[in-house]
């Protein structure tokens, strides 16, 4: 058995002071990508609602010969909208479940299954030759954003510091609003919100999904979950040693176990 932190009755625990490290940033930007989605989704139809409206009306007559009336289409338009906020309180409500399941980067790149499964049924939608495929997506992700929105924040504040909780603690509001940013300038008629290219417009929201994929498959995992759930002292301190960049992390590592002695096995 070998301690990772000796109990020293005279001796404080010290460590080196933490600094902002290319991993930490790396891994805040990686995270940022579900807040960007989360924004990007909530507002990617709103420009192109006309052109959504022609869309199921004339998917209407191909199915069954007939045009609708401006209400039902209204009513199936308010509908495919409004359900996203129905799966984002589904993924809130599972939120907690799913980090202690998967942890908090392992849940985050769980949580891209469900975009891409959404992405593909909205791009798809006119393949299908009907718009329930758009209602069903856009279900799938509300729920994949509601997950994102209990992720994002838990994930940056337990790789935070002290000193660094406060401009990593914006880093989610700042991710959700360029995420909606971006949707209503794409959605513009003159780019992507018209008749040809409103696919491309929905298909986008894959883009984040592979940018974290990318992005967090090189980060580690939050060494509060480690610590906390999986009880592995060893892989704490590395973690802690990426994002911190320092060898010395006794201190730290201490709180994280409640322990003056961190054993591992050798």
């Amino acid at each position: 058995m070998t301690s990772l932190v000796e109990d020293r009755e005279d001796e404080p625990l010290t460590a080196e002071k933490p600094r902002v490290t290319a991993a930490l940033v790396l891994t805040a930007f990686g995270i940022s990508t579900g807040s960007f989605q989360y924004g990007y989704n909530i507002s990617v139809l709103n420009e192109p609602y006309q052109v959504m409206h022609n869309y199921i009306n004339n998917t209407n007559y191909i199915q069954s010969g007939n045009y609708l009336t401006s209400v039902r289409i209204r009513f199936f338009w308010s509908a495919i909208v409004s359900v996203f906020a129905l799966g984002g309180a589904i993924g809130a409500c599972i939120f907690g479940w799913w980090s202690a399941t998967f942890g908090r980067k392992r849940g985050c790149l769980a949580n891209t299954v469900l975009g891409f499964a959404a992405t593909s049924l909205l791009v798809l939608s006119p393949f299908f030759q009907s718009f329930f495929s758009l209602f069903v997506g856009r279900l799938i992700m509300g729920i994949h954003a509601g997950l994102y929105t209990g992720l994002c924040p838990l994930y940056l504040n337990e790789i935070s510091t002290p000193s660094t909780r406060g401009p990593l603690g914006i880093v989610h509001q700042t991710g959700t609003v360029t995420g909606l940013l971006v949707a209503q300038i794409l959605g513009f008629p003159e780019l992507l919100g018209n008749d040809r290219l409103w696919i491309v417009l929905l298909g986008f929201a894959g883009v984040p999904l592979l940018v974290q994929i990318a992005v967090l498959s090189l980060c580690p995992e939050s060494p509060h979950y480690i610590a906390k759930v999986q009880r592995d002292a060893q892989a704490t301190r590395n973690a802690l040693q990426r994002l911190r960049g320092a060898f010395t992390v006794e201190e730290e590592l201490y709180r994280l176990t409640d322990s003056k002695e961190a054993v591992v096995k050798e």
